[in-house]
């Protein structure tokens, strides 16, 4: 069976994500926070790819049949292939982002909580910008 993908569905997920991001570090849920937050740059990441070809989140591009999408990395350097590559501080810190939600999700976080207010608010900017510089949406 193949896997539909359709523009806007990305960006809905991702404005979920960020949504339960802000709502997590509201009640200092400082790990889930960093999840969601990390789910929702990607999730943006990928509809911006989806809006120039919905196989390009696919991770086998020319595999109809695949079902895998890409990750961070590999998001980084296709939107870089098309000559959409990000600034380098947020190529930065999208990288951190992979490692700060595979810490929380594979490891253990350890960061001090002045340090992932840090994090999140750089994350929660980022976002923000993003949002409104590729898809208009303030």
């Amino acid at each position: 069976m193949l896997m539909t993908i359709v523009a806007g569905d990305y960006l809905e997920e991702a404005l979920d994500f960020i949504l339960q991001a802000f709502a997590d570090c509201r009640s200092s849920k400082w790990k889930f926070s960093i999840l969601h937050a990390g789910m929702a740059v990607e999730m943006l990441l990928k509809e911006r790819l989806v809006r120039i070809n919905a196989g390009m989140v696919l991770e086998q591009i020319d595999n109809p049949q695949c079902k895998t999408t890409v990750g961070m990395n590999k998001i980084l350097a296709r939107l870089e292939t098309l000559s959409l590559k990000l600034r380098h501080e947020d190529q930065d810190l999208i990288k951190q982002i992979a490692e700060w939600r595979n810490d929380v999700a594979h490891r253990k976080l350890l960061a001090s909580r002045d340090d992932v207010q840090k994090k999140l608010a750089s994350i929660f900017k980022f976002f923000s910008r993003y949002l409104e510089n590729e898809f208009g949406i303030k």
